[in-house]
């Protein structure tokens, strides 16, 4: 059994990542603008954070059934967080004094974002990826091991069940692979995007 192949499910599981990215962007947006949104929705993003997904997989099985949606639930959840605290302190950490001026200006919010506040948040958000894109690699193939019959998940299943220790050790070894692969694509693209701001 090619172990590559079964790669390619966990691989693709990266559009969940790309949906909870805008998601995240947008509430930390709405922390900013409407501080007390935080205090009400904060806590509950903290419990979701911190429930274990293997948990929540069961009861994500019992309710959406074996479809595609509780995968991609799953890899949200897993990846939503560390784009939303990094945004969030991000945008406040922009500079005071540019705010005030921007403020006297008369600036619209849009201008404000886009001169000051988002070029601030940059670093952070790609500080984020680093732990959230490789995290949604062990969202997709424990996704895969509850929900899938094909993925890397499944194959540790399969593997198990035939007693192939072979078979876990390759699996373990492109998980590792796709994990450092994706965290090198990453601190990379972080380093270009951060000599391009510095440019402009």
């Amino acid at each position: 059994m090619d172990c590559t192949m079964h790669a390619l499910p966990a691989t693709a599981k990266q559009i969940d990542y790309a949906i909870a990215n805008p998601f995240a962007i947008a509430i930390a947006l709405l922390f900013v603008y409407r501080p007390a949104s935080e205090n009400f929705l904060m806590p509950w993003f903290v419990v979701i954070k911190n429930t274990p997904f293997v948990t929540i997989a069961p009861i994500l099985i019992i309710t959406l059934g074996r479809t595609s949606l509780p995968k991609i639930i799953i890899v949200f959840l897993v990846t939503f967080f560390p784009v939303l605290a990094n945004v969030a302190a991000g945008l406040r950490s922009a500079d005071g004094g540019l705010l005030d001026r921007l403020h006297v200006l008369n600036a619209s919010r849009w201008q404000t974002f886009w001169k000051v506040r988002w070029p601030a948040a940059v670093p952070y958000y790609m500080a984020a990826h680093e732990v959230a894109l490789t995290g949604s690699i062990i969202a997709a193939i424990v996704a895969e091991f509850f929900f899938s019959r094909s993925g890397l998940g499944a194959l540790i299943v399969q593997s198990m069940d035939s007693f192939r220790a072979d078979m876990l050790f390759a699996v373990t070894l492109i998980a590792g692979l796709l994990g450092v692969g994706n965290y090198i694509l990453v601190v990379n693209l972080r380093r270009y995007v951060l000599r391009r701001q510095e440019r402009d």
